[in-house]
């Protein structure tokens, strides 16, 4: 028995759908198993295993035939034969058959009749794979951590895809389970390697070490890079004292703009763990309230100093930002910076501040500015008031005031009211924008039949394409499908989708929201997801990683990331022109 469909129904023309639709799921607790002879051919014997020797199973460890060693591998274990363990070192030893002495290691641990000497032999195979088996052995023996030391290389130069880079992984993974301070110096002394290297595996695996090496590896870490902030938050989840000393350190010593890159780092992971500023000493961490508001005197000083490097001063700012529980003036100080008079740079900087500020009266703050700022500002303004509930709430209490006007706000910004995880919120936005309303979906059909009959320009359809549709569907956003793969090309078919993007959603583009401990919300796509970790791609921000630890709630909207309301902004012929230029686009 197998699957029916193996087609996604969404690839299919409108009319395979109507026709395959009671089938969709047909069959889908079914998978497919084949065994294929040649022609000609029998099938080939396999030998029966049960009833024979221990001594005879080892020999079957040497099989060409994975299942067959895997048979014999199974009941050496379950026969509990230890009296074949001279016979598994040996093979280990000697054995040409890589696959037969990476058995021969694991039957052994199996049996408990694995030594550490043993293991030492394991840890020089020239196979990667035993060799990886090996180091993670290793993990069983923490008091012989000496005797295995001179084996921990992390040849980093061998990662690349393939089995030594497995085995080289497994180093890192294992070396947090063997504290011996000759392993700590060697995995340190490859920080930089790990830090320049794209593999989000390698850092990964360094990263797991830092348990049993956590001092070394902060010291060999280049402060405020990315390295430096994973082992950050590992600290303060268990290694304060350390982390604070090492901090005391590099503070101390550190030039003006790397102190404040530091210390916004600092905040910000304080801030990811869920400890407040103000009662560092409580949490462990003495001494680190006093040195922040010193650095954030030094900020302020900075900030209003005219003669200040601009990159030094937008730094300062975001310093505040994060800082702003500790340092009264901040709101005072970043009014002054929305002013006209201030460049955009500084403008923008001061937005993106004010959204990590934690200080009552953050939201009034934007709201007050927001008159005053060009569209990029305003944009980026209102992201930040969309970014917490608490903040929408005083956006609609702006806007139906008439302190904010809705003119000019995206179909973004007005879908993320309208969608907003606090229900009141959706609520009120629909009231807010009820002269705009969604309204009915088969009425906006309806209304816009007549662009079928109309004929399309596809020029003057990529304008509109660029204008409203680009910035998701390009092929290098990937907020949204690459309109290059569309099956149903029908005006028909176009119209639907362009009107009523909900009405059939591919599960890889439905929207979430991700809530935070702090507050903060976000609405986006999942592209991928980890153990640890979630990314998200966001509209006007991009790609966003979202630890899980920071999550309070990820739910899904059940609809399209693209908002219902695009032919608000067209008329009946630039309709027309979208669906040729759709047509053509390939």
């Amino acid at each position: 028995m197998y699957r029916y469909m193996i087609e996604h129904p969404h690839w299919l023309p409108k009319n395979g759908q109507d026709e395959l639709r009671p089938h969709f799921r047909s069959g889908d607790t079914f998978g497919r198993i084949y065994r294929i002879v040649p022609k000609g051919k029998l099938l080939r014997e396999v030998p029966r295993l049960a009833g024979r020797k221990p001594a005879e199973l080892v020999d079957v460890l040497s099989s060409e035939n994975g299942t067959l060693r895997d048979m014999a591998h199974r009941l050496l274990i379950e026969a509990d034969a230890k009296a074949v363990a001279p016979q598994l070192r040996a093979m280990l030893a000697g054995s040409p058959r890589p696959r037969a002495r990476l058995h021969a290691l694991a039957a052994l641990d199996g049996l408990g009749w694995l030594d550490p000497p043993t293991l030492g032999q394991a840890l020089d195979d020239n196979h990667p794979y035993v060799r990886r088996l090996a180091f993670r052995l290793t993990e069983k023996f923490p008091g012989e951590a000496k005797r295995f030391a001179p084996h921990f290389d992390f040849a980093l130069g061998q990662v690349q895809p393939g089995p030594e880079a497995k085995a080289v992984l497994q180093q890192f993974f294992s070396a947090g389970f063997l504290p011996d301070n000759k392993i700590g110096e060697s995995i340190s002394a490859k920080a930089g390697a790990v830090a320049d290297s794209d593999s989000p595996f390698l850092q990964a695996a360094y990263l797991t070490a830092a348990d049993a090496h956590y001092g070394s590896m902060l010291s060999a870490a280049e402060p405020g890079g990315k390295i430096y902030e994973q082992l950050m938050l590992v600290g303060i989840k268990r290694h304060r004292s350390v982390l604070a000393g090492k901090l005391d350190d590099t503070l101390g010593t550190a030039n003006a703009r790397a102190r404040m890159q530091l210390a916004s780092l600092w905040m910000k992971s304080l801030g990811q763990a869920g400890i407040r500023l103000a009662k560092l000493d409580e949490a462990g961490l003495p001494g680190q309230t006093k040195a922040l508001r010193e650095i954030l005197t030094e900020a302020e000083r900075l900030i209003l100093d005219t003669e200040t490097d601009q990159p030094l001063r937008l730094d300062a700012i975001e310093v505040l930002g994060h800082g702003s529980e500790l340092h009264g003036n901040t709101a005072a100080v970043f009014q002054k910076l929305l002013a006209p008079s201030e460049t955009s740079a500084v403008r923008h900087g001061t937005i993106r501040a004010v959204g990590n500020m934690t200080a009552a009266g953050a939201a009034k703050l934007l709201l007050a500015a927001l008159p005053g700022l060009v569209a990029n500002e305003r944009a980026s303004a209102l992201d930040v008031l969309l970014s917490r509930g608490t903040w929408q709430e005083a956006l609609l209490q702006g806007m139906e005031s008439g302190q904010v006007s809705i003119n000019g706000f995206s179909l973004v910004h007005r879908d993320r009211l309208l969608k907003s995880a606090n229900k009141a919120v959706a609520k009120r936005a629909r009231g807010v924008f009820a002269n705009e309303a969604e309204g009915d979906r088969a009425g906006s059909l309806a209304k816009f039949a007549p662009a079928l009959k109309l004929g399309g320009d596809a020029e003057k359809g990529w304008l509109v394409y660029d204008m409203h549709c680009a910035v998701c569907h390009a092929p290098d956003k990937q907020l949204g499908p690459d309109l290059r793969s569309i099956t149903d090309r029908s005006p028909e078919g176009l119209l639907a989708s362009i009107i009523d993007p909900s009405r059939q959603v591919d599960q890889k583009y439905l929207a979430y929201t991700a809530l935070f401990n702090d507050g903060r919300a976000i609405v986006g796509i999942i592209d991928s997801r980890s153990g640890e970790s979630l990314k998200m791609n966001v509209p006007g921000v991009g790609a966003q990683t979202v630890n899980r630890s920071e999550l309070k709630s990820l739910t899904s909207l059940n609809q399209s990331l693209m908002p219902a309301g695009l032919e608000q902004q067209l008329t009946h012929q630039s309709m027309a022109d979208l669906i040729r230029f759709l047509q053509d686009y390939k």
